[in-house]
């Protein structure tokens, strides 16, 4: 009708942002956006690295980020910014007791950030038990099994 509209946006941007910000809860965080807002917003808001996820309907994994605001909606103080940073390199690289170093840095500021505690988890429980090199290192399916 001359009165009426209805919109839809569709697309593979939607889809893939549509399945990120339903991860928000699982991670809990308000917010998440995936590698190419980061790339764009970056500069403007800071972000951190959350997690490296599948998404169905992709071949490649694609990495997730939150914006660095602590429970208070305050930003992290650049210290906690350098041992978070530090402490996901570590973890990537499978360094995971030295990771835990600065996560532990950071979990002294923050006693209470979901991610740090959860990464801390991890390196515990892929110290204890090692992992193969070639298993990912994806915080989703760790958090699943819990």
């Amino acid at each position: 009708s001359e009165e009426k509209s209805d919109l839809t946006v569709i697309g593979d941007s939607v889809n893939l942002a549509s399945r990120i910000e339903s991860l928000t809860k699982f991670y809990h965080v308000p917010i998440l956006v995936g590698e190419s807002v980061e790339k764009i917003a970056s500069d403007v808001i800071p972000l951190r690295y959350v997690d490296r996820i599948a998404v169905t309907g992709r071949t490649t994994e694609l990495d997730i980020f939150t914006p660095l605001l602590n429970e208070k909606h305050e930003f992290f103080t650049p210290a906690w910014v350098e041992d978070y940073k530090a402490g996901v390199k570590l973890f990537r690289a499978r360094d995971f007791s030295n990771a835990v170093k600065a996560f532990e840095k950071c979990a002294a500021i923050d006693p209470n950030d979901y991610l740090v505690q959860r990464y801390l988890e991890m390196c515990a429980e892929f110290t204890a038990h090692p992992l193969a090199a070639d298993a990912p290192l994806n915080l989703r399916p760790f958090l699943a099994a819990k």
